[in-house]
């Protein structure tokens, strides 16, 4: 009995020390509205980051899903924060991209994303409907994924720092080769170091280290 009651006790020093952890390591983000864009419309964030997204009654804003998202509709997410007609502040808690429109304006192109960065310390995980290789690895100058799934939705691809900061959104320039898709990047403007590639749909995540060497 002494002994689960400590381990009780252990455990929510843990969770007290991670929630503090992360509120010591949170950073504010906000995301302004310049005419009919948000500005930065591809906000790189952390767990634990509060984020502010500008909205007016002009300028309504939206959570949406990837697919709405892609698709420059406003379809409000089930679960969501819903419409906003003022600035909504949030502090991220989970892993996923947050996609938001503005309702009014969306067909203009008036839409963000907050992509939540892998944590700096991750090696990598996968997914079993998604196979992700990257190569060459080490890389000194041109670098490329090759990205195989069995599903049909939308996939995103992004290139982060060991520190967790977007470097690259590669999502929207693949070469499709008997089923199979390729993004090639420039790995020559990038430090030396490790790096990541985050590979997601709206079901799996892969995140797979590669090194840039001089």
């Amino acid at each position: 009995m002494q002994y689960n009651t400590n381990m009780k006790k252990m455990v929510i020093l843990l969770a007290v020390f991670t929630a503090l952890t992360l509120q010591v390591n949170a950073t504010k983000h906000t995301v302004a509205i310049s005419g009919f864009t948000y500005s930065p419309a591809l906000l790189s964030a952390h767990i634990g980051d509060t984020i502010t997204i500008n909205a007016t009654g002009s300028h309504p804003l939206v959570q949406v899903s990837k697919a709405t998202w892609n698709s420059s509709e406003a379809i409000v997410l089930a679960g969501g924060w819903g419409t906003k007609t003022s600035n909504y502040t949030f502090t991220v808690s989970s892993a996923d991209t947050i996609y938001y429109v503005c309702s009014a304006h969306v067909s203009f192109g008036m839409k963000g994303r907050v992509v939540i960065a892998p944590s700096a310390g991750i090696n990598e995980f996968s997914a079993d409907q998604l196979s992700v290789a990257v190569y060459p690895n080490p890389m000194t100058s041109t670098g490329t994924v090759k990205l195989s799934s069995s599903g049909t939705n939308p996939v995103s691809v992004y290139v982060f720092s060991i520190n967790g900061q977007l470097e690259k959104d590669l999502s929207s320039t693949p070469t499709n080769l008997n089923g199979e898709y390729y993004y090639q990047f420039d790995a020559g403007t990038m430090p030396s170091g490790n790096h990541f590639i985050m590979v997601s749909d709206s079901r799996n995540k892969i995140v797979k280290k590669f090194e840039v060497i001089r």
